[in-house]
């Protein structure tokens, strides 16, 4: 009876544990992450095998107007993909019309050494958000093109949202930050301003709008939104990687990899240095301590009323 009391002590101290101790801060969530983004060497030679990061082009980035459109598996996994233009992504969209974009690199062996993420840009020459992602799936189907994801960017340009904290927003909010950066940037509002901002304001939005999920059923890929400012900025990228001269030993790519709770780790070019790059949900030892143990609070909380009512 004596060791029976003593056990009800400790659950009741564990209970009480649970819930007084604050979660750890974050900005970044599922429904605003962050991405990492880094450029990506590889020696045509040795195609495939020869993948090496540029420490210097690696960075966390943050922006209100980061949006999880549909997440799919990106929470449970890897999600480090190469980043390929897409233009608008409409169904009149060609794979010789994603060769140009891409400086004729979106099928060679490196590219296609591992996932992609399609970059797309809203509006265009259709308007709806699921004729772009359906064409994106059937041509990475038909041409093997390994499209996991797709990024899209917003047509519209706002004025900068406000953060605080140790950075300073820049052009529409984004906000850069070494990956070894403990900080991170928190907003001024939860909410975006000018509502339009928000996913679930969007008329074209046939994915995930505020009257629920429409066409997710046949979405095989995680989606996320950006804005205007991003979006041009990775054009401007992919332009720039891609543009090498055709005697040069090497073909670079920008990889993008989503993140849904605060980390940090370092880059050296053989691969990052700890679990920040390794997934995506950011479960290393700076994530929050209840996730890493249990997934979330309520589990333990289960399991701690489970073994009291067995003492009693």
């Amino acid at each position: 009876m004596r060791v029976s009391f003593t056990l009800l002590l400790l659950l009741l101290h564990l209970f009480l544990l649970l819930i007084t101790v604050p979660g750890v801060n974050s900005q970044a969530s599922e429904n605003n992450p962050f991405i990492w983004q880094v450029v990506v060497q590889y020696d045509i030679a040795r195609s495939n095998h020869s993948q090496k990061y540029l420490p210097d082009t690696s960075f966390k980035l943050y922006s209100q107007d980061f949006q999880t459109v549909n997440l799919h598996d990106d929470l449970y996994g890897h999600n480090q993909r190469l980043l390929l233009d897409f233009g608008d992504g409409c169904p009149q969209t060609t794979i010789e019309d994603i060769q140009t974009l891409n400086g004729n690199t979106a099928t060679s062996p490196s590219m296609m050494s591992q996932p992609s993420i399609a970059l797309v840009e809203r509006g265009g020459r259709c308007n709806l958000w699921s004729d772009k992602i359906n064409h994106t799936q059937a041509i990475s189907k038909i041409y093997n093109l390994n499209i996991g994801a797709v990024l899209l960017y917003d047509n519209m340009i706002y004025n900068g949202s406000s953060s605080n904290g140790s950075s300073s927003a820049s052009a529409e909010g984004l906000v850069q930050l070494n990956t070894n950066n403990g900080s991170y940037p928190t907003w001024s509002t939860h909410s975006l301003e000018p509502p339009s901002r928000n996913i679930h304001s969007m008329t074209d939005n046939d994915i995930s709008n505020s009257n629920g999920s429409q066409n997710s059923d046949s979405v095989f890929m995680a989606i996320y939104f950006g804005s205007n400012h991003y979006g041009r900025v990775l054009k401007d990228m992919v332009h720039k990687y891609t543009s090498t001269p055709s005697n040069s030993m090497h073909q670079y790519y920008i990889q993008l990899t989503f993140f849904f709770a605060e980390t940090t780790f370092t880059t050296t070019e053989n691969q990052p240095n700890g679990s920040g790059g390794e997934n995506g949900n950011g479960n290393n030892d700076n994530s929050d301590m209840w996730t890493v143990f249990t997934g979330e609070r309520g589990y333990l909380a289960y399991l701690i009323a489970a073994g009291a009512a067995l003492i009693l």
